[in-house]
């Protein structure tokens, strides 16, 4: 009997040991619910509407200015076209057709022809060398983006009112200022929404 009982309370000791532990669950709900992972903050920062390109867009994404930036070659070019503030002129509606001297051209100037340049006391003279390697529109009835002329030779007015000689030998391409100094066309051009950009390896008109 009293091995009974000993087994008994044995047993109702257990039960109260399980019954507190059930009811301290109970009261302390931390202990059985696993601490939820915290959800990375969500940026409520309102974003703008992702913008739809109209046609002004493109086309300025495609203009003679955007060609010159864009194109590795013509960075000295595109540097002082910038300096010479011609940047929206070159993006805007038209046609333009630009003699752009490459980055060896620049490279070739001398040290005193480079410092005259870059002195921003000189941005005028700057700024006419620029614009002495760019036609706009047709000029003697030739128009130079889409209707090149077959052969020969013809003069031209730029943009700085100067006088630019073209010629055309089979597929040799080569412009010259008023003395007589050559460059040579370097490339096929590069088509933009308002002109065409050509590349060539002389800088004309310098002092």
């Amino acid at each position: 009997m009293v091995k009974s009982t000993s087994i008994l309370y044995a047993l109702m000791v257990c039960l109260l040991i399980t019954s507190c532990k059930d009811e301290t669950k109970k009261q302390d709900p931390v202990v059985d619910k696993e601490v939820p992972a915290q959800e990375p903050a969500i940026d409520a920062t309102p974003r703008a509407a992702k913008r739809v390109l109209t046609e002004e867009d493109r086309s300025l994404l495609q203009s003679v200015m955007a060609r010159i930036i864009n194109k590795s070659g013509l960075k000295k070019f595109a540097s002082y076209t910038v300096t010479a503030q011609l940047p929206d002129t070159l993006s805007a509606k038209g046609n333009y057709i630009v003699f752009a001297p490459n980055n060896a051209a620049f490279n070739a100037l001398s040290e005193s022809k480079v410092a005259f340049y870059s002195n921003v006391g000189n941005l005028g003279e700057l700024s006419n060398l620029l614009k002495s390697h760019i036609i706009v529109g047709e000029t003697n009835g030739i128009d130079f983006k889409n209707n090149w002329p077959k052969e020969g030779k013809t003069t031209v007015k730029t943009m700085s009112g100067k006088t630019l000689t073209v010629k055309k030998t089979g597929e040799k391409i080569e412009v010259s200022d008023s003395k007589s100094k050559k460059a040579v066309v370097v490339n096929n051009g590069v088509n933009a929404s308002n002109g065409m950009v050509y590349v060539i390896d002389k800088v004309l008109f310098t002092h």
